[in-house]
């Protein structure tokens, strides 16, 4: 089963953040922009116990969100 996502927030120009229970029972994992362009992406870490998954998405060079700090 493949399923497109859009990004909850870019991490580094080539990663991604998404809700981890999204992406349970996927194969096949795209993510796309707001601009309409998709990308194939695959899960590099996840914690079931805070519901995340990093995602790492070959071609995307967005920039990363800044986070307050």
């Amino acid at each position: 089963m493949q399923r497109t996502y859009e990004l909850m927030f870019i991490v580094r120009p080539d990663m991604a953040e998404e809700d981890l229970d999204k992406l349970i029972s996927t194969l096949e994992t795209q993510v796309s922009t707001a601009g309409g362009t998709s990308y194939r992406a695959s899960v590099v870490f996840y914690d079931p116990q805070v519901d995340v998954a990093v995602l790492y998405v070959p071609g995307l060079n967005m920039t990363p969100l800044r986070l307050a700090g």
